[in-house]
């Protein structure tokens, strides 16, 4: 189940019941999660890419495990790789809003989430803050 929610007006809202990867009491809690991004970190590549990308597989990049996803519309066999704890690596120019390529293409999950939302990355720490209150 994913957190994030979309409202009738074409935004997001994040779901208090739908945190399973992660609990609102943890987003304030220092001693658990000593800032918003890091908490946004913990959760999967399942609750930040939008649902239409579709997981493919899974692959290993000099010795690393990746999650390999694809955009709608995609015409190669992945969009992204996405490391399960850290970032991701967008090959695709295709998608609006973000770069992709080698030069350009590495976003953490918190750029990626805030990119999904339509916010910059202060917006989105605002955004959670609010919520968990």
């Amino acid at each position: 189940m994913s957190f994030l929610v979309p409202r009738n007006d074409g935004g997001w809202y994040v779901d208090r019941a739908g945190l399973d990867a992660m609990d609102l009491a943890e987003l304030r809690d220092p001693r658990r999660a000593p800032n918003i991004l890091d908490s946004v970190a913990a959760a999967s590549w399942a609750d930040i890419w939008p649902p239409d990308w579709e997981h493919v597989g899974d692959a290993a990049v000099d010795g690393e495990h990746v999650e390999l996803w694809r955009r709608p519309g995609a015409t190669s066999d992945y969009s992204a790789r996405c490391w399960p704890d850290g970032g991701c690596m967008l090959w695709s120019d295709a998608v609006p809003g973000l770069h992709g390529g080698a030069d350009r293409g590495r976003y953490s999950k918190a750029d990626v989430l805030a990119w999904r939302l339509g916010v910059d990355l202060s917006a989105l720490s605002r955004l959670i803050i609010t919520e968990a209150r």
